[in-house]
């Protein structure tokens, strides 16, 4: 007893029987209920028709522990208060969730660890993630329907939830978030209908995800009248959801601002180093190059530049470059670069189009749904993928495929290289630049003949990158330790990865 650490002595209290509830089996949550001759309950789970009391006694005790968040079995490292771990758990990372298409019998997946991954493999086509404020949804004009879409919007999870009932003539829109309840009142949100003569916008409540059910409440949503709208649905009828930041919005003295910072030639707003011609007309830095005299007057250009705009460019808010793709993010000069180099509504690449000289391109959202149905065969919903190859001595070897997981999309990329006899392996992010130190990466080597015999190397994930850098951050092992794990020809190898910041 004198080796024990405080720790140790509070994971042996917590985990002892005095601790557990008679019912659930699981750690006590107050209040705590004492049934005589039978035992301690959490709320809820005592007996029906039982005598119970409240044990306060043993709440004095349990408050003074630290108790393990119950989803601690999927990977959660969490422990607290008892009187914060019901908080925690509502919105643990590793909180198995019921899907919310198995409400509507539409989905048999009743306990899910990661709802991105979920709905990026099973539901394909009712995600969307983006850094956008405003979300199109594709409208359903018809019978009568329950239809949900899981947003990930800057990593923050809302579910909208689109219903037509059969005896009624409106559709109407619920929004869900999926994050801590406190910052419930952090968002404004709105369902917008739109067509090229009309513009309705309708407010409607955000609800937390545990008021989410197969029977709603109409009046926490957005309705519009389904006449109305089949009337206008040949005038291509839009409908979108704008969920709003309420730090992060928008001022109209920004806007008329910017008016000022207008550039000439492009026509965006004018960034540092602003430069002007000899009469004082300003142009960005971008078309001055392109041009030998000022588009407003004719004049010559100098070196001079416009630092009276550059001083007052540092008080006002600059509009993403990706703005007509859908993307509402407004930021200071200073922030403005770094944003459009992660801007998840910039054009990505196919990660194939080196490799298999695919040419599509599109959002990251998109990214999943093009890959299961061009490549098929090159795309896992994992955060562990193993695999066996042919191995030889005298063979150039290149492999690549695609891992989906923790909401994230992975490229796996393998190169053998006879020349300087090395392997090399990569496991690169796909999405926003900087995200992927986030996630460490395993490479296992696994001997066929003696499964129990590995070599594994790890590293953190790099960025997304062409194929021609991916391999600058990689782990590297020389062939002839690689050789020491073929057998007959094959090599097995895995691949895993792992998000250490919540594991």
């Amino acid at each position: 007893m004198d080796n024990i650490t405080a720790e140790e002595l509070n994971d042996d209290l917590i985990n002892s029987d005095l601790f557990k509830c008679k019912q659930c089996l699981k750690i006590l949550r107050l209040p705590i209920r004492y049934v005589e001759n039978v035992g301690n309950f959490c709320k809820g789970c005592a007996p029906i028709g039982s005598i119970s009391k409240d044990n306060t006694e043993l709440e004095n005790v349990l408050v003074k522990l630290s108790v393990p968040c119950r989803f601690e079995p999927n990977g959660c490292k969490t422990k607290c208060n008892v009187r914060l771990i019901e908080k925690h758990e509502s919105t643990c990372n590793f909180h198995s969730l019921v899907c919310p298409y198995t409400y509507f019998n539409e989905c048999n997946e009743e306990w899910i660890t990661n709802i991105a991954d979920h709905f990026l493999k099973v539901h394909t086509h009712s995600i969307i993630i983006t850094e956008t404020d405003t979300i199109s949804l594709n409208p359903q004009i018809g019978a009568a329907y329950n239809r949900l879409n899981l947003l990930i919007v800057r990593n923050e999870k809302f579910l909208v939830h689109n219903v037509k009932e059969i005896d009624d003539d409106k559709v109407y829109y619920f929004v869900y978030y999926m994050g801590d309840t406190d910052n419930v009142e952090d968002f404004i949100c709105s369902i917008d209908v739109i067509t090229k003569s009309t513009r309705i916008e309708t407010n409607v409540p955000l609800m937390h995800i545990s008021m989410f059910s197969a029977i709603y409440d109409k009046t926490k949503a957005a309705n519009f009248n389904m006449t109305l709208l089949r009337e206008i649905f040949d005038d291509n009828v839009k409908v979108s959801v704008k969920i709003q930041l309420k730090s992060n919005l928008y001022s109209e003295s920004d806007e008329r601002l910017l008016n000022c910072f207008e550039c000439p030639v492009c026509n965006a707003p004018m960034r540092p180093p602003i430069l002007q011609c000899l009469s004082g007309h300003s142009i960005c830095n971008k078309c001055r190059p392109r041009i030998n005299h000022c588009p407003t007057c004719r004049s010559n250009y100098g070196s001079t530049r416009n630092y009276t705009l550059e001083n007052l460019s540092a008080s006002i808010k600059y509009p993403c470059t990706f703005r007509e793709l859908g993307c509402r993010g407004v930021f200071s000069v200073s922030d403005i670069n770094r944003h459009e180099n992660e801007c998840l509504l910039k054009p990505f690449n196919c990660p194939f189009s080196e490799h298999l000289h695919c040419v599509w391109d599109g959002p990251l959202n998109s990214i999943v749904g093009h890959i299961k149905v061009v490549h098929p065969d090159q795309i896992v919903f994992n955060n562990v993928h193993m695999e066996t190859i042919p191995y030889s001595n005298d063979n150039q070897f290149f492999h690549m495929k695609i891992l989906v997981a923790y909401g994230k999309i992975f490229r796996l990329c393998h190169q053998r290289h006879i020349g300087n006899q090395n392997g090399y392996w990569s496991v690169q992010l796909i999405g926003a630049k900087g995200e992927a130190k986030n996630y460490t990466c395993h490479i296992g080597l696994v001997d066929l003949k003696h499964p129990d015999r590995k070599l594994v190397r790890s590293d953190v994930c790099q960025d997304m990158s062409t194929q021609d850098f991916m391999f600058n951050q990689c782990i590297v092992m020389p062939l002839n330790v690689v050789y020491w794990f073929s057998n007959n020809g094959q090599l097995q190898f895995y691949y895993k990865v792992v998000n250490h910041v919540t594991a």
